[in-house]
């Protein structure tokens, strides 16, 4: 697979962070994590999910925090956002409990 130009990447109109998940694949710097079915399937849920209308709320969250979300994500080649989107499903479909 041949990089992507400058050009062609603005024209996808790709944020910073989609630019450099961009990048590591074509180093071949991401690598495949293995998943069970369960975890295949509720990630599709979720990104269908997101691709279907969707709420914007706006949440603080701690620097600290947002820093350690976004490297486990960058750790399992998915966008951080993606990451807080799905956990929060699965909260909301009981799959997992919050410990207040």
């Amino acid at each position: 697979m041949s990089k992507m130009s400058e050009k062609e990447k603005q024209a996808l109109q790709l944020d910073e962070e989609e630019i450099e998940i961009l990048e590591a694949f074509e180093e071949g710097k991401l690598e495949k994590i293995d998943m069970s079915e369960d975890e295949i399937e509720d990630l599709k849920i979720a990104a269908r999910e997101t691709l279907s209308e969707n709420n914007r709320i706006s949440v603080r969250i701690p620097e600290r925090d947002l820093r350690k979300i976004k490297e486990r994500a960058q750790v399992n080649g998915i966008p951080y956002q993606f990451l807080i989107t799905a956990v929060l499903h699965q909260y909301a479909e009981g799959k997992i409990s919050a410990a207040l």
